[in-house]
C-alpha cells in the first residue's frame, strides 16, 4: 500500500505544523511500517495550485490513499494520519475524511456541509457535529468538508479522471472555497461519494498567536463573546472583573491549554 503525504509551506514551514507533520508520520511508521510513503512538500503557492500539484504527484507515484495538510493547520494528535488512513481502508465507501476542524472566524463551524436539497446545502451549526456522529464518532451524509487535513482514497481521482473531467481539482472560486469546489466536482461524477468526519480527533487551525481545535471552541466562542460584549458596554468591565476576582487561582496551579492572545480571529 502506498500513500503519499504533501503538505506546502513557507521559506520554512512553521515548527507548530512541522513537529505534527513529523511526529506523525514517526507514529505511521512505527504502527504501519508496510506502508510506502511518498512526501512532497513544496515551498509556498496559491492553495489551490499546491493541492492540484500535490494530487499530481500521488497519481503519478500510483499511490493507493492521499493525505494533504495546509500550512497553517497543527496535528495536536500523533496518531492523526495513522487514524484517518485506517477509518477510510476499513470503510472503502468514504472518498475522503478529515478530523474535527473549525473555521476561524466567529462562531468558529466545524468544516462540514449538509444537503438542504438536490444542489445546496449550508454549513453545520456549532454542535451539529457532535449530534449527527454515530457511535464510531464518523459524522457522515456530508456534501462537503474542509480539505486542509485530509484523507483521500485514490479511486475519487481514478473516477474524476474516466469521467473525463479536467485535471484541475482544486480551484479558488466565487461563492464557494477550494474546498467545497473540489467536493462538488467529485460528488458530480460519483453519485455515491461520500465525506466524512472524524470527530474522535482534532486539528487546530491556526488564528493569529493561537488556534481554533475542538478541545477549546467552548473557549474561543466564549472569549469572542465577552469582547464585544465588553466594546459595546465598557460598564461590564466592573462585572467581569468581580466576577474574575472571586477566582484568584496562584500561578503555579494553572495548566491549560486555553490560553489567551491578541487576536480574536476573523469576523
Amino acid at each position: 500500500m502506498k500513500l503519499a503525504i504533501a503538505s506546502v509551506a513557507l521559506t520554512s514551514m512553521h515548527p507548530r505544523v512541522a513537529l505534527g507533520l513529523s511526529s506523525n508520520m514517526f507514529y505511521l511508521g512505527k504502527h504501519m511500517p508496510d506502508v510506502e510513503v511518498v512526501q512532497y512538500l513544496p515551498e509556498r503557492f496559491a492553495i489551490a495550485h499546491a493541492r492540484n500539484l500535490g494530487v499530481e504527484l500521488a497519481i503519478q507515484a500510483k499511490c493507493d490513499y492521499f493525505f494533504w495538510l495546509d500550512d497553517d493547520t497543527v496535528l495536536l494528535n500523533e496518531q492523526t494520519i495513522h487514524r484517518l488512513l485506517e477509518v477510510i481502508i476499513r470503510k472503502p465507501k468514504i472518498s475522503m475524511i478529515s478530523p474535527a476542524y473549525y473555521i476561524r472566524s466567529y462562531p468558529f463551524r466545524c468544516m462540514g456541509f449538509r444537503p438542504t436539497g438536490p444542489h445546496s446545502f449550508k454549513l453545520l451549526e456549532p454542535n451539529d457535529e457532535f449530534e449527527m456522529a454515530d457511535q464510531e464518532g464518523i459524522v457522515m451524509g456530508l456534501r462537503a468538508i474542509g480539505n486542509g487535513c485530509t484523507m483521500f482514497n485514490m479511486d475519487i481521482f481514478t473516477k474524476m479522471e474516466n469521467a473525463c473531467t479536467n485535471r484541475e481539482w482544486y480551484k479558488t472560486n466565487r461563492p464557494h472555497t477550494e474546498d467545497v469546489f473540489f467536493c462538488v466536482k467529485a460528488a458530480s461524477v460519483d453519485p455515491l461519494f461520500q465525506c466524512a468526519i472524524d470527530t474522535t480527533i482534532t486539528a487546530a487551525h491556526m488564528k493569529g498567536m493561537d488556534w481554533i481545535h475542538m478541545d477549546n471552541i467552548r473557549y474561543q466562542r466564549l472569549k469572542f463573546k465577552v469582547a464585544c460584549a465588553l466594546s459595546q458596554d465598557p460598564s461590564r468591565y466592573e462585572a467581569l472583573e468581580k466576577l474574575v476576582k472571586e477566582w484568584d487561582p496562584k500561578l503555579e496551579d494553572v495548566d491549560t491549554p486555553l490560553h489567551l492572545d491578541n487576536s480574536l480571529g476573523r469576523c
